[in-house]
C-alpha cells in the first residue's frame, strides 16, 4: 500500500498506532524502529517521523496491582524508536478516555504534534516536549524521580487529591503497592509507600 507513494515527495510522517500490538510489546520495541528505518530507505533520506504514544484506555479492565497492563507495556516499548534520528514522540496519556479506545480529544493530539514538527522539522526554538524521566535516587524510605524538559515546573492537571495519582512502588521482591507521590521543586517527584520500606522499583499508570 505504501510502495505506490514512493514517487511522491514527503516532508515527514505522522504515525498513531499500536493498539493491536499491545499483546506483543517486546516484539514492537524491535519491529517499530525497523518500520521507520524501512520508510527512510524507501524515500532515500532520514524522514522526520512523529509518532503518538498510546493513550490511557483501560485495556482488559484496567490495571490490576500486580497483574500489569499490556497497554502500559506497549507505551514503554514505543520510545525504543527514539534512538533513531529525526524521530519524536507525543504523549497522550493525559488526554485520552479510559472508557473509549478512540479518544474524542483529537485537538490536543494535533497541537502537540504541531509543536513537535515546528521544533524538529522547522527548527523553531519552542517548548515542544513532555517531561522526560532522567534518573531515580533512593533516599531514606522514598524514591526521588528527576525529570528534564519541564520548561519551568512540573504540574498536574488535577491536584484535588493532594498528591500525584498513578504511581506504584516495589522493593526487592518486585511486589508493587499503590504509592503516594508529590511534586517538589521544578523537576522532582518524591514517591513513598507505607508497605515498602526500601523502594527499588517504581512504575506509573
Amino acid at each position: 500500500m505504501i510502495y505506490p507513494l514512493k514517487r511522491y515527495a514527503l516532508r515527514g510522517v505522522i504515525w498513531y498506532q499500536g493498539e493491536t500490538n499491545a499483546v506483543r510489546a517486546v516484539q514492537y520495541a524491535r519491529t517499530f524502529p525497523l518500520l521507520i528505518t524501512e520508510r527512510c530507505k524507501q524515500w532515500g533520506e532520514e524522514l522526520p517521523f512523529l509518532f503518538v504514544q498510546l493513550a490511557n484506555w483501560k485495556a482488559a479492565g484496567g490495571n490490576s496491582q500486580n497483574g500489569g497492563s499490556e497497554w502500559a507495556e506497549l507505551r514503554e516499548a514505543q520510545p525504543a524508536a527514539l534512538q533513531l534520528p529525526q524521530t519524536t514522540m507525543v504523549v497522550t496519556i493525559d488526554t485520552g478516555d479510559s472508557e473509549d479506545i478512540h479518544p474524542r480529544n483529537k485537538q490536543d493530539v494535533g497541537k502537540r504534534l504541531a509543536l513537535q514538527a515546528l521544533h524538529l522539522v522547522y527548527k523553531r526554538n519552542i517548548a515542544f516536549s513532555h517531561p522526560i524521566f532522567a534518573e531515580k535516587v533512593m533516599e531514606d524510605e522514598t524514591l526521588i524521580l528527576y525529570f528534564k524538559n519541564t520548561y519551568g515546573k512540573l504540574a498536574v492537571k488535577n491536584d484535588r487529591y493532594g498528591y500525584v495519582r498513578g504511581f506504584e512502588l516495589a522493593g526487592k521482591d518486585g511486589i508493587f503497592y499503590p504509592a503516594q507521590a508529590r511534586i517538589v521543586g521544578n523537576d522532582r517527584i518524591i514517591v513513598s509507600c507505607a508497605q515498602v520500606s526500601r523502594p527499588e522499583y517504581v512504575r506509573y499508570a
